[in-house]
């Protein structure tokens, strides 16, 4: 899998996961691998700044729960939903679920490795049986090694390997440049989201340096024992957003023989710009309308209620779900859905969902007068 893209925005921390952890396993997520995701450590910070939009979509595509159909489209019992719906011991349907759309948004690619029910006990890998009548569950492979030989691909977790029969693959996106090579939002946002993690890195820096612009103190100092110890007393009055507008006493000598006031042995030298002339606000706001872009996540729908309104809300519920949410459900299921019929031969059935685009009440209300003005024309 390459990473290339995503490497501002994650730390890739190979020193913590060992070749012969075994990360496969019903009780694999959060047990053997607590704090990673996919095998990647992410940088907190900045996961936050993308979090907002993640979270928004997540939360609402983790509602959404799947069904089988025919090839009617009538409601069947499958058992592959029965795994769906109980994927392994550490997850239910809707933390899967969660999951998956994280994954999704975040990475090129995930990776599903499929259980088999082999006398009552589950087994990862094949074989799945005719029509996948031994698919037991699911779990999600975490940073494998990937590998293509003999016209297979091969995933490599610890010191098991599975090959492409057995591990499912669900892309984030189309990159243009490879186009089976996956995308995802987050690649998009991932400058804008460095750029909004900077500003937050400098702030924190801009208080912790006492919410003073960046300056230099000019020292005269006879000795350099002296110098340090007057550096050690401006650190110690001054460093520190808890030290803010202390005072700070400067000796200036005065020559006996003349009178005259000689340096003052600490002098303040402020640079040019201060925190106060870059105009941050035109910066946040821009980064964070890019990121909103990439994730199609508008500021209300993550909590930003600046001129709330009846009709504002609806517009933006009815474009997220149908913009944001439905997009990746649509994609997700049909990767499932083929996926599942490649690794089987074929299920007679289809994975899918049920999801309805709220309504917008002045919309309806347009639909409903033009039916009036059409029934008042067939009737004159």
């Amino acid at each position: 899998m390459n990473l290339n893209p995503l490497k501002n925005l994650f730390k890739l921390n190979k020193s913590k996961v060992k070749n012969e952890t075994n990360f496969i396993g019903r009780t694999s997520i959060g047990l053997s691998n607590p704090g990673k995701f996919m095998g990647l450590d992410l940088h907190s910070d900045t996961y936050a700044s993308a979090y907002p939009s993640i979270r928004a979509i997540s939360n609402e595509y983790m509602t959404v729960l799947p069904k089988a159909i025919d090839g009617n489209g009538k409601p069947v019992k499958s058992n592959i939903l029965d795994a769906l719906y109980h994927p392994n011991q550490l997850d239910s349907v809707v933390s899967f679920n969660e999951k998956i759309a994280t994954s999704t948004l975040v990475l090129p690619k995930t990776y599903l490795l499929v259980w088999r029910n082999e006398g009552g006990e589950a087994k990862p890998g094949a074989p799945f049986g005719f029509k996948g009548r031994n698919i037991a569950g699911f779990t999600i492979l975490e940073n494998p090694g990937i590998s293509r030989r003999d016209g297979k691909t091969y995933y490599n977790v610890g010191s098991q390997v599975f090959t492409e029969d057995e591990v499912m693959v669900l892309p984030g996106g189309v990159d243009p440049n490879d186009l089976y090579g996956g995308y995802a939002p987050t690649v998009s946002a991932c400058r804008w989201i460095t750029l909004d993690d900077y500003i937050a890195d400098f702030q924190k820096g801009f208080f912790e340096n006492n919410a003073i612009p960046a300056g230099m103190f000019k020292i005269a100092a006879a000795t350099p024992t002296e110098f340090e110890d007057i550096v050690t007393n401006l650190n110690r009055r001054h460093k520190g957003a808890g030290n803010n507008n202390n005072v700070t006493y400067s000796h200036a000598p005065v020559d006996p023989a003349t009178g005259k006031v000689a340096e003052a042995k600490i002098e303040w030298i402020p640079f040019q710009q201060s925190n106060k002339d870059i105009d941050f606000k035109s910066l946040f706001e821009q980064a964070n309308r890019r990121i909103d872009q990439a994730y199609g996540v508008s500021a209300f729908i993550k909590g930003v209620d600046d001129a709330p309104n009846y009709a504002t809300a609806q517009v933006s519920e009815a474009n997220f779900a149908k913009r944001a949410v439905l997009p990746l459900l649509t994609r997700n299921y049909a990767q499932l859905t083929h996926e599942l019929n490649r690794i089987t031969g074929g299920m007679g059935i289809a994975i899918t969902f049920d999801y309805e685009i709220p309504a917008v009440a002045d919309q309806d209300k347009v639909v409903a007068e033009t039916h009036v003005i059409h029934a008042n024309l067939i009737n004159s």
